[in-house]
């Protein structure tokens, strides 16, 4: 058994015989199994666990008996967040919320998804319409929570389709003296080998820049290249943008994208081998079906008295920069079009990080939502767009490029343009009410899967599911 591990023994007959008492469970019952885990999630799941051997249900530890949607059957590493190695304190995860809220509580929601947001509706019975203020560097969490609590969970590798390598990082820039050498990592990694490489799959919760990221997560199997290195150049990786949607080298790029490379000071846009672009999550992610068909039968009857709508921080770097302002002078020329500078608002609110509520409420009466790119090319309002029916309108073609698992065409349920108009309220309004018809109609199946479901309860193409479909369609 690894190191910071311990064996949980649960008695479904002792703990009921205790009343349901933690502190009174007695040795191995009769529907007793043995399971490793780590001890912070051993303590808080093996109530669940007792009560699933009671009612003779096979399940993992944490793991929710729930039918699950077909698919390929995972295999979680069981590492720690952290460790000191050679003297120096590593970090796999900065994950401490999720160490300390319990199995299925609402720390553990607000941890994985944000607080929950009640939006009501002037003048209309719907005045408990919800959604999460999902923070943007949420995915490391929602994975890994969620794959712990999957039912397609296996204990045996040799069971396994794929393989989940908890590693990720918080930190938009990471300190590279905090993460885990090649070497520390293959040790955790007893399955992985130059075979079974594609099909572990992990993720950074950012862009993918290099400044974002482990060196070892843009791993390359280069001819001097350790043996470690190598192996992990052949994993499969996950991340908001990948070599198809960033900038890549300055020889093909646009004025707009040189400048997004200079951003980062000389930093790299995504080099990793074997990856591939997933969404944020929205803030539908962690909620029940029925509360999700209740904001979409709410976004597709709402008026949405503006054409248009703009919502985003006045920062950048140089063009970027300048194309915010000129749409931003444009939107603010016009009774048709809403802006709402960001970075103002979260002045107003003592610099919060999220304010879903506003972004929600804004684009919810818009028609079309305003999206050019800042820093780099992804940006959460996209999905905010998505998720309240407002039709997205691109400015860059790398744009179109994002998430092709889980959007498609973006063609299908957005504007795309190569560059900024003149005019953009003028472009819009032009637009055909057919296409727009078309457009809107798109929407809702597109939210759910970018929206990821609640950990234990998978829903057949909701964002988990289609990015372990994607990914074992790429392995085969």
């Amino acid at each position: 058994m690894a190191n910071g591990f311990r064996l949980c023994t649960l008695s479904a007959l002792a703990w009921a015989a205790a009343g349901g008492s933690t502190t009174a469970l007695a040795g191995p019952g009769a529907f007793a199994e043995d399971f490793a885990c780590d001890a912070e999630y051993c303590h808080n799941n093996f109530v669940q666990v007792a009560v699933n051997r009671a009612a003779g249900r096979k399940t993992h530890a944490g793991q929710t008996p729930t039918s699950a949607p077909s698919g390929p059957s995972i295999y979680v590493y069981e590492v720690p967040s952290r460790m000191v190695y050679k003297g120096v304190e590593v970090m796999f995860r900065n994950d401490t919320c999720l160490e300390t809220a319990p199995i299925g509580s609402q720390e553990e929601v607000e941890c994985l998804f944000g607080a929950t947001v009640e939006l009501g509706e002037s003048g209309s019975d719907r005045t408990h319409l919800r959604f999460h203020d999902v923070e943007q560097w949420s995915l490391g969490r929602i994975f890994l929570r969620s794959l712990q609590r999957h039912p397609r969970r296996v204990s045996k590798p040799e069971d396994a389709d794929l393989f989940f390598i908890p590693q990720f990082n918080y930190l938009v820039h990471t300190p590279q003296d905090k993460c885990p050498p090649a070497e520390l990592l293959m040790q955790q990694l007893p399955f992985l080998n130059q075979e079974t490489a594609p099909r572990h799959i992990w993720l950074t919760q950012t862009t993918a820049w290099t400044n974002c990221t482990c060196m070892e997560f843009n791993s390359a199997a280069s001819s001097d290249a350790s043996e470690a290195t190598a192996v992990l150049a052949k994993t499969t990786k996950l991340a908001l943008e990948d070599r198809e949607s960033a900038p890549q080298s300055a020889e093909s790029l646009n004025p707009l994208d040189k400048l997004i490379k200079m951003a980062y000071h000389g930093e790299s846009p995504p080099v990793a081998e074997n990856l591939h672009s997933i969404p944020y999550a929205s803030m539908l992610s962690g909620l029940d079906a029925e509360t999700v068909a209740a904001w979409q039968e709410f976004t597709a009857e709402v008026q949405r008295p503006f054409l248009a709508s703009a919502l985003w921080g006045v920062h950048g770097i140089t063009h970027t920069f300048a194309v915010r302002m000129e749409l931003m002078s444009q939107c603010s020329r016009s009774a048709n079009c809403s802006f709402t500078d960001l970075d103002a608002f979260s002045s107003s609110l003592g610099f919060r990080d999220t304010f879903s509520d506003e972004t929600m409420r804004e684009k919810s009466r818009s028609t079309f939502c305003l999206e050019p790119i800042g820093d780099t090319t992804s940006r959460k309002g996209l999905v905010d767009s998505i998720m309240a029916g407002c039709i997205p309108v691109l400015f860059s073609p790398l744009q179109a490029k994002l998430w092709p698992w889980h959007v498609g065409r973006w063609e299908d349920v957005a504007i795309v343009l190569e560059e900024v108009p003149s005019d953009v309220m003028a472009v819009l309004a032009k637009v055909p009410d057919e296409e727009i018809a078309r457009l809107r109609s798109n929407l809702p199946a597109v939210a759910r899967r970018l929206s990821f479901s609640p950990p234990g309860q998978p829903r057949a193409e909701d964002a988990l599911e289609i990015t372990l479909h994607g990914v074992l369609a790429t392995v085969k």
